[in-house]
């Protein structure tokens, strides 16, 4: 290919880039979606990209695309692992929506909860100096009421970033009194 062209395409590509994180900022998600798609079909094989677009597709409500895209984004590149830690954030945010509109059972929420701490945990595997992820996986394990492991990923997570905001007043001691036992 010409560089001529090369610089078409590359300017073609950070255009629909750009388009796509300003609609995203104005809020307009599902348009984003649609520019996101038009920049994947320049680049299928952009892990970042898919990653990108299953952000968006959860800002968009749409769930079950979020999850097809990132996990799509995974299989791409494992060794690029956000796309597993927005899968755990957006499963655990689409299980408490189900539950607050009292749309899932006990069990399917375990299930659900129990994926989010699946797609966390490699996350970590691959990147456990990650604060944000130790505490989104401290908030799933507070789900499923296991204290000690939501009070052991609550300390990692301020022990890596001690400006983290706290979830609840009181967790952090009660956190360190759990695993002092």
């Amino acid at each position: 290919m010409k560089a001529c062209c090369r610089t078409l395409q590359r300017a073609t590509k950070l255009g629909l880039e750009e388009t796509a994180w300003r609609l995203s900022k104005e809020g307009r998600h599902r348009e984003a979606c649609e520019v996101f798609e038009k920049r994947l079909a320049l680049s299928p094989d952009n892990p970042m990209i898919w990653n990108d677009l299953g952000n968006e597709y959860a800002a968009a409500c749409q769930f079950e695309e979020a999850l097809a895209a990132l996990k799509r984004g995974y299989a791409i590149d494992p060794k690029y692992p956000l796309p597993l830690y927005n899968l755990g954030v957006h499963t655990l945010a689409h299980c408490k929506e189900l539950e607050k509109a009292g749309l899932v059972d006990k069990a399917k929420f375990q299930d659900m909860v129990s994926e989010a701490i699946g797609y966390f945990s490699t996350f970590l595997e691959k990147d456990p100096d990650h604060a944000d992820c130790h505490q989104s996986i401290a908030t799933a394990y507070r789900m499923v009421h296991d204290k000690h492991r939501a009070g052991a990923h609550t300390l990692e997570a301020l022990r890596l970033n001690p400006d983290l905001q706290i979830p609840a007043k009181g967790l952090l001691k009660k956190a360190a009194g759990l695993l002092s036992r």
